[in-house]
């Protein structure tokens, strides 16, 4: 379009400026009442100018013509915060039984810096999960019923839409959650106080000089079992290396993130240049991936692997077993959990031929159970190793005033002679240590 200069230019006049559509937004709108109508499509321009007579070089503008499919999705959102209303009750409730649990386990109603870091941690996980549960759904919804439809039922709304930018702003925390409920379990976990309870007897010996002298038990038994204790708490129900993996197989080399691209159809091909993706439909595609890898791992770990192979916890409770060691966990205040590792032989720092004698004759059931209480008439009784463990506050005060004082006195005198000092410190206070 020719904008030419001065009032009543005729047809030969110069031009002044050459108006021009720089861009081109043609928006189908489809009706809220009837979804296989259409409302009028509208046609949105946006107009730019150049001057002739000003030398603009190798410069060119762009020109963009789109076209946008919408439609009013003011009933999903609506629906949607009730959803999230449901779930921060059901979170609040899960914050609130945590830290009544955690109260009544301390034995204690005055709060304290402790109290106040748990029911954050607490807090934090609650709304981690919740959020975690609400943007699943929100994405998934979309996902489903946009890319499985065969005639036109919904559209995706844009990344620039305020409800995707909310749906953004709940992912970010939801991971700061996250965040905050890992670094609170990691602390609870790293301040456990923890008891190693050796039975075993010193062996009747005699001097070169002939002479009898007990000889004096082994330590590396303790060291043994404290190093699998460290390593077991990292031991988990699922691999994060398997996982991320796994994702990262699905996303990247069969292309199924190709599946974040707004498009009615089921395709993994390669998106055209012109094509956008919707972080609803990626967040659904890959959390859908994660969540679908972690359900399949927890079964087989549950059904088959805890069955049939081994389960981590029991194989520690049988080590504790051949080593002669019970273990005492406080993991709060006043409560905590007795592992009882107390053997049924004499010895059993021995041979190999008397540790698989032993073992033959508790097979053909020839001894006495391994339980706490062997007599019992209660198989389960009888049988059970492990146990929760509930102490009064008095017993924890006089542990706190007395025996923890001594015991990180002796670690500081300890670490002053190195790793092996520190550690022949640890186990010389009576096989009782505090890991942290």
């Amino acid at each position: 379009l020719a904008v030419r200069a001065g009032a009543g230019a005729g047809a030969g006049a110069a031009a002044a400026a050459v108006t021009y559509a720089q861009s081109m937004l043609f928006t189908v709108r489809v009706r809220a009442d009837e979804k296989s109508r259409l409302l009028p499509p509208t046609l949105d321009l946006t107009y730019a100018q150049r001057d002739p007579s000003y030398d603009y070089g190798a410069a060119v503008d762009a020109v963009s013509f789109r076209v946008l499919y919408t439609m009013a999705s003011d009933t999903f959102w609506g629906t949607w915060e009730i959803i999230f209303v449901v779930f921060m009750v059901l979170a609040g409730i899960q914050w609130i039984y945590g830290v009544m649990k955690v109260s009544r386990r301390r034995q204690t109603r005055d709060p304290d810096a402790k109290s106040l870091m748990h029911a954050v941690g607490t807090a934090a996980g609650a709304m981690a999960s919740a959020f975690t549960v609400i943007l699943l759904c929100g994405s998934g919804y979309w996902f489903l019923f946009f890319k499985a439809q065969t005639e036109v039922y919904t559209m995706v709304p844009l990344d620039t839409d305020r409800e995707v930018t909310l749906f953004k702003l709940l992912l970010n925390f939801a991971v700061s959650c996250a965040a905050i409920s890992i670094a609170h379990t990691v602390y609870w976990q790293c301040n456990y106080d923890i008891f190693f309870l050796d039975w075993e007897k010193p062996r009747a010996t005699l001097t070169p000089a002939g002479k009898k002298t007990t000889a004096p038990v082994s330590t590396w038994r303790q060291f043994f079992i404290a190093n699998e204790w460290n390593e077991l708490q990292t031991t988990r129900m699922t691999s994060r290396e398997l996982t991320l993996l796994l994702t990262l197989l699905f996303l990247l080399g069969l292309d199924f993130q190709n599946l974040g691209v707004i498009e009615p159809r089921m395709g993994t091909n390669e998106p055209a240049p012109y094509q956008v993706s919707s972080v609803l439909l990626r967040f659904a595609v890959g959390g859908g991936l994660m969540l679908a890898i972690v359900l399949a791992q927890l079964a087989y770990k549950v059904v088959i692997h805890h069955n049939y192979i081994c389960h981590p916890i029991q194989q520690f409770v049988d080590l504790l077993s051949l080593s002669n060691i019970s273990i005492i966990i406080l993991d709060d205040e006043c409560s905590g959990y007795y592992i009882h590792g107390r053997s049924l032989m004499a010895f059993t720092d021995t041979s190999m031929a008397e540790l698989s004698q032993q073992m033959r004759k508790e097979q053909e059931m020839q001894v006495s159970a391994r339980g706490l209480v062997p007599s019992s008439t209660r198989q389960d009784l009888a049988e059970s190793q492990c146990f929760e463990l509930f102490i009064t506050k008095e017993l924890r005060m006089a542990y706190e005033s007395k025996l923890l004082r001594r015991i990180e006195e002796s670690a500081m005198m300890g670490r002053g002679g190195g790793m092996m000092g520190g550690a022949a410190s640890m186990m010389g206070r009576g096989a009782m240590s505090r890991m942290g």
